[in-house]
């Protein structure tokens, strides 16, 4: 896995704008992560309602993002339109995590407060130790 090239990253912020994910973002740390840690669902379950939620925003919001992310995953995977159009699911989706795993931390910078995101990551941690 290699990092992201200047482009890439500017298509990586153009997907993260067509989701909207600064929205997504802090209606996740502020209102669903904060009641989810109040619950009295174990661990395992509380991980699994996360893991759903986003996952069910992604499925929801990536056909704003197609265009993109065909332009994200032609870049990065050195494929053809038609290459990526006849990508299988689970081959898509594992591409995009390893593009999204080399140039999100950077850009997610310019969307969320890192120091937030920090602070509540490692209350959840702690609240998931119990």
């Amino acid at each position: 896995m290699r990092k992201l090239r200047k482009r890439e990253v500017m298509t990586v912020s153009r997907i993260l704008e067509d989701v909207n994910f600064k929205l997504y973002a802090e209606y996740l740390l502020n209102n669903r992560i904060e009641k989810l840690l109040k619950s009295k669902a174990d661990k395992k379950e509380k991980i699994l309602i996360v893991m759903g939620d986003i996952f069910a925003f992604i499925m929801q919001n990536m056909h704003k993002a197609e265009d993109n992310i065909d332009i994200l995953l032609r870049s990065y995977l050195n494929l053809s339109q038609e290459q990526v159009e006849d990508l299988e699911i689970d081959n898509y989706i594992v591409a995009l995590k390893d593009v999204f795993t080399a140039g999100i931390p950077k850009v997610i910078g310019e969307y969320v407060n890192l120091a937030d995101i920090k602070k509540k990551m490692d209350s959840a941690k702690e609240t998931l130790r119990k």
